[in-house]
């Protein structure tokens, strides 16, 4: 099966079956001691079989060490501008397809 390409620059990278044979995830983190200080997950739909083709639909991450501190632990840190609800909008219309 081809597969939508792995976040690049984690310590660990993985494809994780999402339930459905037209639905794929795909994971990177990165791990210090017991804490996860960045990741990211990207919810992957199939929007054609020959050629395969993926497509990202949802995608959620953290990094709690950058210079603008995207911090998912922390309300605050969550931006609620009408252009960033937009995009969640569209992303969980399309999330529906992988329900």
């Amino acid at each position: 099966m081809s597969a939508p390409s792995l976040p690049t620059s984690y310590d660990v990278s993985k494809h994780v079956p999402a339930g459905r044979r037209d639905c794929l995830l795909t994971i990177g983190f990165d791990q210090h001691q017991q804490q996860i200080p960045r990741f990211l997950v990207q919810l992957h739909y199939r929007v054609a079989a020959d050629p395969i083709e993926w497509t990202a639909i949802a995608r959620m991450d953290h990094n709690e060490t950058s210079a603008l501190r995207h911090d998912v632990y922390h309300k605050d840190s969550m931006s609620t501008s009408p252009a960033v609800r937009s995009r969640l909008f569209t992303s969980n219309s399309r999330m529906r397809r992988c329900r």
